[in-house]
Formats: C-alpha cells, structure tokens, sequence
C-alpha cells in the first residue's frame, strides 16, 4: 500500500513468487543424478564449507578485520586473503 497498490496485490505477488520457487525446486532436483559418482563424494566435502563460511564472514566484520589500512589496498588486500584462504 505504501507503494501506491491494492493490498491484494501484495498477497498475489507472494503466492506467485512461492509457485516460482517451487517449480525451479521441481527443475533442480529433476537436474541432479539419482546415481552416486566421484562428484558425490566431492560435493559432500565442500558443503560444510559452503555453508558455514558465513559466520566466518560475519565475524570478521564483527571483530573489525575489514577496517585496518592495510585492506583498503587492493593489492595487499588480495595478498592477505589469499594467505588466509
């Protein structure tokens, strides 16, 4: 309503976004092999990874890793990163 629109257009748009999802959910998983290969096996070791370099990120914006000078080069920057990595 903010936006200058009915209310219902907000509702409608919501459940046309859900079937969205739901339908590119359908299409990935008619994607991924039912079968076990060596990408299994690969997959399943970088999903940890995947998943929790978040709280990584998080925390290093937290603890204020991103504001010493030394980051704000680029170069020296990518050099760090790299090292860290």
């Amino acid at each position: 309503q903010e936006l200058g629109e009915p209310w219902w257009v907000g509702a409608l748009m919501t459940l046309a976004l859900f079937g969205c999802s739901v339908v590119l959910t359908a299409c990935f998983l008619a994607l991924v092999p039912g079968r076990h290969s060596w990408m299994t096996t690969l997959g399943a070791g970088t999903l940890y990874g995947y998943l929790l370099h978040g709280f990584l990120i998080r925390g290093s914006v937290e603890w204020g890793w991103y504001d010493p000078e030394v980051m704000q080069n680029a170069w020296t920057g990518l050099l760090v990163s790299t090292v860290v990595a």
